[in-house]
């Protein structure tokens, strides 16, 4: 009898480090949450290594993926540069020191690159030769996929840090006026705190509960975001030439709150020279990154025999 073989699959997100193993055809097991309050480098590895001994208790796990923040160098697996959010993060090998502590082999991409994957693999997207995902949650980021001879070379794109609003709100890349300052969960919830004036709210959960509640104040602050994203997704077309834009990340969940008005932005302000630009809901929500990952662990495994 043939064992199921599992790869660990980890998103590392700005709240939370999320871990499974997951299977060749996708199954997802023992989804492990840890709240990223640690925000150093240090605490992201160590809970890594605590997250795959616990999978590794339970099933057979033959490969270690880990999806990240930052720029990485994905063959040295090491961390080149990231935003300041955590300490001793930037310059972090999470693949050696995974190796030596796992005895297991270890691959690491971009977090975002990794939901990318793991929407190409399980979420419908086989019609595009080029598409895009953008990833709206703690902060913004992206991706580019484009196929060549059936198979998608996915490249990083920094969706959260092109200038969206030039002299705009100072962003902790140094720059200002980011898409990640006004397309970001937490983006909308520190607007509603600065424009009301008083610290009422503290998550992205909490502002959509004004919404519900038609609070005006959310309900600017939403049309405003509408607006700002219809932006940035042409942008995304203009430059990358793409078909498509999967939308995923924590905010996809609201999207009954701005999916209809963002279609009717983009038809209003789209270019009338390309083609209708197709917007599409991550069909795994938050789990499209450990899908993502396992993808890319199999793919290794694949490679090593």
């Amino acid at each position: 009898v043939e064992r199921t073989m599992y790869v660990a699959a980890i998103d590392v997100g700005g709240t939370k480090i999320v871990g499974a193993a997951v299977d060749r055809k996708g199954e997802i097991k023992t989804p492990i949450r840890v709240e990223n309050t640690g925000l150093s480098g240090e605490f992201i590895v160590e809970t890594c290594v605590d997250i795959f001994h616990r999978l590794s208790r339970q099933h057979e796990i033959k490969a270690l993926a880990v999806g990240t923040g930052g720029r990485l160098d994905t063959e040295a697996g090491i961390v080149r540069r990231a935003v300041d959010l955590y300490t001793g993060y930037v310059g972090l090998n999470i693949k050696e020191i995974l190796e030596t502590n796992c005895h297991l082999p270890v691959v690491i991409d971009n977090d975002c690159c990794m939901a990318l994957r793991g929407e190409l693999w399980k979420g419908g997207l086989k019609d595009y030769q080029r598409v895009a995902g953008l990833i709206l949650g703690t902060g913004v980021g992206g991706g580019v996929a484009v196929r060549k001879n059936g198979q998608y070379q996915i490249q990083q794109a920094e969706f959260g840090h092109f200038i969206l609003h030039p002299s705009g709100r100072k962003c902790l890349c140094g720059q200002r006026g980011c898409a990640e300052q006004y397309l970001s969960g937490t983006s909308l919830w520190n607007r509603y705190n600065q424009l009301t004036g008083r610290a009422k709210i503290r998550s992205g959960y909490e502002f959509f509960n004004q919404v519900k509640a038609k609070d005006k104040t959310a309900q600017e602050i939403l049309h405003e975001f509408v607006k700002d994203l219809a932006i940035c997704l042409i942008s995304i077309q203009n430059l990358y030439d793409v078909e498509a834009v999967v939308i995923g990340g924590g905010l996809a969940d609201t999207r009954q709150f701005w999916w209809r008005e963002t279609e009717c932005q983009l038809v209003q302000k789209s270019s009338h020279v390309l083609p209708k630009l197709e917007i599409l809901p991550a069909r795994n929500g938050n789990q499209a990154a450990l899908l993502g990952a396992a993808r890319l662990g199999f793919e290794k495994l694949e490679a090593m025999l």
